[in-house]
């Protein structure tokens, strides 16, 4: 177990120079507006409004450009179309004012329109007298200076108007100009203002996070490290519970195999049950912790059906009889047709919801029916039902009896098995549900999609056939007497040739000294443990080493990917199956003759595992201790 927690060093200053460039930026963003806004206004009061004063000055000027050009006249100092040019430049100018938009602010100055009207009605009247010609200069100057000399001094009254109207108003463009700027610049500061108090809510968001992100960091830790030390006792319980159940299995194996007595068959298969009863209640534990972590393996395999089902019936037997129930078995699957799913969690599935049909029954019926047909999307289904007569479950509790330590009327179990149950069919990517009634009984169903095969699997060894191992030469590491003796015995009746190791050190010695086919390797030993005798072994003899094949008490998948990791070739987990062993020893050696070859029979053994009741004080000791787990884990 580590110290602490891990500490993340990171840069605490990243929020504030984030914010920091963020109101800067919209400082200058502002700034930048109210500047561009500034020089706009500048510009609009600096050039007068449509430039009235130099409209007025024009129209006074061409007027008395006009009135000059009429006096030269009279002194005969130019001739008539002289005048008569200047006269047409006057009205040109008079009639631009009057129609043209771009001095509608001339309107502004006290006495234009006045002066404007005026100008316009005499232009007709001039025009009249000097139409059709024939006038000379001095005559044409007399009618210009007659209709139109009365206008000079209405004309010199607008120009003057008309600066003062432009000094007030460009007077006025300025105290607008600085209001604006006032108002600008406030609001600026508001916005800066906004910006950085928007930053300092931010950032304290920001610390909130990284606070949250910390603790939140730590409570993931001690989740995990939780976890992990459930993990380990998991591990430890499992392993300190396998290593005295595989004496005790393996012995009452060679009980069963060496008597004839019926007697003695009937009490070792009593004791096996119950031995094989708690391997199975630590299995369902360990099975709970692999849901958890996601670690929950399978392994598919092409089997007949009808096979299994026949398997499981046999097992539970016995059980099924001595409450007085009466079993019987519907298979709806043709012959010869082979299915292709995980076999062992099937058969998992299959002796839970036997064995509670068994249990909540007493003097009824029991009935098992399994069918393999063809479902939506032209895929292919197992379907199974197993219905009792039993005293069945109120529908408040249909979905609750899936769920973990929950016994239905009894205090028999832990409560683990229909909670594994569904997570194996639901992985399996099937369904299961229950229809009950009080008093009448429960239908446990379930389907999970196989695939169908007409090629028959391969057989597996027969335990009950001896000398399978004649010829094969092996090393076993083992630390423990009681276990060397429980191997001792299998391999002698399988035939094989063997030498002990009693700890790593010395199972180095020995490979490096003599020839062996495979070695059976031990783990936890003392001196030196299973994984460096390997590592030795694998250094010192280099690409002759011979294939080593984890024989342990750890059943964790993530133990034995780390033994395949570090060079076991494959596991095997003790209590120690022996159709399991001489398969994978069969495997390695690439010797299928080891579980299809010819033998010597021996008495049949003993049922596998079967489900078995607990005690009272035993499923209280028991679930205290899982009770235990579960708070550690839930600990801050």
């Amino acid at each position: 177990m580590t110290d602490g927690p891990p500490i993340e060093h990171r840069p605490r200053q990243t929020p504030l120079t984030v914010f920091a460039v963020a109101v800067l930026a919209v400082a200058i963003g502002a700034a930048a507006l109210a500047i561009s806004i500034y020089l706009d206004l500048e510009r609009a009061v600096t050039t007068p409004r449509e430039n009235i004063q130099w409209a007025a000055y024009q129209i006074q000027a061409e007027h008395m450009r006009l009135m000059l050009a009429a006096r030269d006249a009279e002194a005969g100092r130019i001739d008539v179309d002289a005048i008569d040019q200047r006269y047409q430049i006057f009205v040109s100018r008079v009639l631009i004012l009057r129609d043209g938009d771009a001095y509608a602010a001339m309107h502004s100055i006290p006495g234009y329109e006045a002066m404007l009207t005026r100008a316009v009605d005499l232009i007709p009247v001039v025009d009249a007298a000097i139409a059709g010609g024939g006038q000379d200069a001095r005559a044409y100057a007399d009618i210009v200076q007659h209709h139109l000399g009365a206008l000079t001094e209405p004309m010199q009254q607008v120009a003057l108007k008309a600066v003062s109207t432009a000094s007030r108003e460009q007077t006025e463009q300025q105290l607008q100009l600085r209001d604006t700027v006032f108002y600008l610049v406030v609001s600026l500061i508001v916005i800066v203002a906004a910006a950085i108090g928007l930053a300092g809510v931010t950032m304290k968001q920001f610390a909130a996070l990284d606070t949250g992100r910390r603790d939140l960091s730590v409570a993931l830790w001690r989740a995990e490290e939780s976890s992990r030390a459930k993990s380990r006792f998991l591990a430890g319980m499992s392993h300190e519970m396998r290593t005295p159940l595989n004496a005790v299995i393996g012995m009452l194996r060679e009980i069963n195999y060496r008597t004839s007595d019926n007697g003695i068959h009937r009490l070792a298969g009593i004791a096996h049950a119950s031995a094989d009863m708690l391997c199975g209640l630590v299995d369902d534990v360990l099975d709970t912790t692999r849901i958890e972590t996601g670690k929950f393996r399978f392994h598919n395999v092409t089997f007949d059906p009808a096979v299994l089902v026949e398997e499981v019936t046999s097992v539970l037997a016995s059980r099924a009889e001595d409450r007085g129930n009466t079993v019987a078995v519907e298979i709806e699957a043709p012959a010869g047709r082979y299915v292709t799913t995980d076999r062992a969690r099937l058969k998992q599935v299959l002796v839970n919801l036997l064995g509670n049909a068994i249990k909540y029954t007493a003097d009824g019926t029991i009935t098992l029916r399994a069918s393999v047909a063809p479902g939506a999307d032209d895929t292919t289904l197992l379907r199974v039902m197993v219905a009792d007569t039993g005293i069945g479950i109120p529908a408040d509790q249909h979905e609750r009896i899936f769920g973990r330590f929950f016994q239905a009327g009894t205090n028999d179990g832990l409560g683990l098995g229909l909670s594994i149950t569904r997570e194996i069919i639901e992985r399996l990517g099937g369904r299961i549900g229950v229809d009950s009634t009080p008093g009448e009984g429960s239908t446990f169903w379930f389907e999970v999609p196989v695939a169908v095969s007409d090629t028959a699997p391969k057989p597996a060894a027969d335990p009950r056939v001896r000398d399978r191992l004649a010829g094969v030469r092996l090393l076993l590491a083992e630390d423990n007497a009681t276990n060397r003796q429980v191997i001792r015995l299998l391999l002698e009746r399988q035939g094989a040739a063997f030498d002990f190791a009693l700890n790593g050190e010395q199972a180095v010695a020995m490979a490096l000294a003599d020839a062996y086919d495979l070695i059976l390797m031990d783990i936890n030993m003392p001196v030196m443990d299973g994984l460096q005798a390997l590592a030795e072994i694998q250094r010192r003899s280099g690409r002759s080493a011979p294939p080593v094949v984890a024989l342990t008490a750890d059943a964790l998948a993530e133990d034995h990917e780390r033994f395949r990791a570090a060079g076991m070739v494959a596991c095997v987990t003790k209590p120690i199956d022996e159709t399991e062993l001489l398969a994978t020893i069969a495997t390695v050696l690439r010797r299928p003759d080891i579980v299809s070859g010819d033998g010597i029979a021996l008495p049949p053994a003993v049922p596998p595992r079967a489900e078995a009741q607990l005690t009272s004080g035993q499923r209280e000791a028991v679930l205290s201790l899982i009770s235990a787990l579960h708070d550690e884990e839930d600990e801050p």
